[in-house]
C-alpha cells in the first residue's frame, strides 16, 4: 500500500481500481463479471501492502467477491460473513474433495485464503470454524506461472490462479451464460501481468523478451 501511495504522490499515472501504474494495469482486459458462486477471501494482513498481490485484480473484476482481513476470525465473524450461504473452503487435505468432481452454485460461497503458505495456514488454524467446512483441492497438478514471486513448492499457486482454476472446474456443466470464458480471461490477464512486470525487473528483463507464453492446462 505504501508503494501505491508513493506512486500517486509522485504523479505517476495510476489506475485507481487496482492501484498499479497504468502501463501495468490490466483492468480493461477483463470486464467485471459475476462468478457462478460467491467468493470470500480471508487475507492475512501482511498481504495487503504487497505490490504483487493478486487480490487487487480479483477484487476489481469479480462482482460477487468479498475480502476480509485478519488472522484469527471468530465463529461469530465467519458466520456473519456467510450470511446463511453454504461454505466450501479451498484448502488441501486428505479429506478434500476434488474441484474436478464438484459443482458449485449460487447457494455456495467459496472461501479462499490469501497470503504465503505459512500465513494461510495460520489463518486456517486460528479460525477454528474453517476446519469444519467441506474442503476442496485439485487432482490436477497445476504449476504456477507466478515467476516474479517464489513459490515454496512446485505445485503451489498464487491466489488468483487457485481461484480461477477452482471456479473454472466447479462451474455447473449445463449452466446458461457460463462464465468459464471469463475465468480463462482472468488467467490470461494474469499471464500478461507477469510478462509486463518482468520487463521492468532487471533480473527478469532479458528472460521476458524471449518468454513464450505456454497454454494453460485444460
Amino acid at each position: 500500500m505504501k508503494r501505491d501511495l508513493v506512486a500517486i504522490a509522485e504523479g505517476r499515472p495510476t489506475c485507481f481500481r487496482c492501484f498499479r501504474p497504468t502501463q501495468l494495469c490490466l483492468c480493461n482486459l477483463v470486464p467485471p463479471f459475476r462468478a457462478h458462486c460467491d467468493v470470500l477471501m480471508l487475507q492475512h494482513p501482511h498481504e495487503r501492502g504487497k505490490y504483487y498481490s493478486t487480490a487487487k485484480i480479483i477484487q476489481s473484476v469479480i462482482t460477487n467477491f468479498e475480502l476480509q482481513r485478519g488472522v484469527a476470525f471468530s465463529a461469530e465473524q465467519v458466520n456473519g460473513f456467510l450470511r446463511g450461504r453454504q461454505p466450501v473452503i479451498l484448502y488441501p487435505g486428505p479429506e478434500a474433495a476434488a474441484c474436478e468432481d464438484t459443482e458449485l452454485g449460487e447457494q455456495h460461497v467459496l472461501i479462499v485464503l490469501d497470503g504465503t503458505w505459512s500465513e494461510a495456514g495460520k489463518v486456517f488454524r486460528r479460525s477454528q470454524l474453517l476446519s469444519t467446512f467441506p474442503r476442496l483441492s485439485f487432482r490436477s497438478a497445476f504449476v504456477s506461472r507466478y515467476e516474479i514471486r517464489r513459490q515454496p513448492k512446485l505445485h503451489c499457486l498464487s491466489s488468483l490462479e487457485s481461484l480461477a482454476y477452482a471456479l473454472r472446474l466447479t462451474a455447473p456443466r449445463n449452466m446458461r451464460n457460463s462464465p468459464v470464458e471469463q475465468y480463462e480471461n482472468l488467467l490470461m490477464a494474469f499471464d500478461l501481468m507477469i510478462e509486463r512486470q518482468m520487463r521492468f525487473l532487471p533480473r527478469f528483463s532479458n528472460q521476458a523478451r524471449h518468454r513464450k507464453r505456454k497454454p494453460r492446462p485444460a
